[in-house]
């Protein structure tokens, strides 16, 4: 499977600050493709929300730095490297846990991971930023991690699970098989609260036209703004194409 991707982020109409982290990385050896989405959005009611979202991002680019020099994509097991994936998460979560307590903060944020490697998805998911699908229609890949409290007569949604809350990380994982033609897409809440399905068809449908993936975020973004919405915007995709295979001349 080859995969085609982008990703784009803007701190929007009204914030001070973007607390947003975004990130898309394509591994390629000898035709084949390891593909990573992830997005992180800084919870913000605490503090420097912007510096723990961009923590584990960079975390998450070492990583792939340190995988790219010894993974064989063509003999990799999915579900070790997956495992892999997992433990450094407990670890990056450890990173900014040290680093709230250090710094005597209350800080943390979101994190949404998708790995694809041949024909298999996986994802690493805490908080409340969303992975979708898009194959015959859209499917939420996350399950948002809220509660509801009811305070002074309103009833308010609350972020229940967060990188950097507690020691241990508490995090939801799922996996499933790719097919030609899919269409995944990692966003923030910015995007999602405005978001259509008829806006994920129209990015894949440039996508699988060959026009470039983070045009078509930067596009979704625009339309997120026309349509009102105030926070950070942050969304990616990943495409699954067929690989184009050259003869030899």
């Amino acid at each position: 499977m080859k995969f085609i991707g982008g990703c784009a982020s803007d701190i929007g109409l009204v914030r001070e600050v973007n607390q947003d982290g975004i990130m898309f990385r394509c591994i390629r050896q000898r035709g084949h493709c390891l593909a990573v989405g992830a997005v992180c959005d800084g919870i913000g009611g605490l503090e420097r929300g912007e510096v723990a979202s961009a923590m584990i991002v960079r975390e998450i680019g070492s990583w792939l730095n340190g995988v790219e020099q010894w993974i064989d994509l063509a003999a990799v097991d999915a579900e070790t490297l997956f495992s892999h994936l997992k433990d450094q998460a407990e670890d990056w979560n450890a990173k900014l846990f040290s680093y709230k307590i250090a710094n005597g903060l209350r800080t943390g944020t979101t994190m949404s991971v998708l790995l694809l490697i041949r024909d298999e998805w996986y994802v690493v998911h805490v908080g409340d930023s969303r992975i979708y699908l898009y194959r015959d229609g859209l499917k939420q890949l996350t399950v948002d991690e809220c509660c509801v409290r009811f305070a002074e007569g309103l009833t308010k949604k609350y972020l229940d699970n967060y990188v950097g809350k507690c020691e241990e990380l508490v995090f939801k994982q799922a996996h499933g098989k790719i097919m030609r033609g899919d269409l995944f897409v990692f966003c923030t809440d910015g995007i999602y609260h405005c978001m259509k399905e008829e806006d994920v068809r129209g990015l894949r449908d440039k996508v699988s036209r060959r026009k470039d993936a983070s045009i078509g975020c930067h596009d979704m973004i625009a339309a997120m703004m026309e349509r009102g919405e105030t926070d950070n915007l942050s969304v990616g995709c990943i495409y699954a194409a067929m690989p184009v295979f050259r003869k030899n001349m």
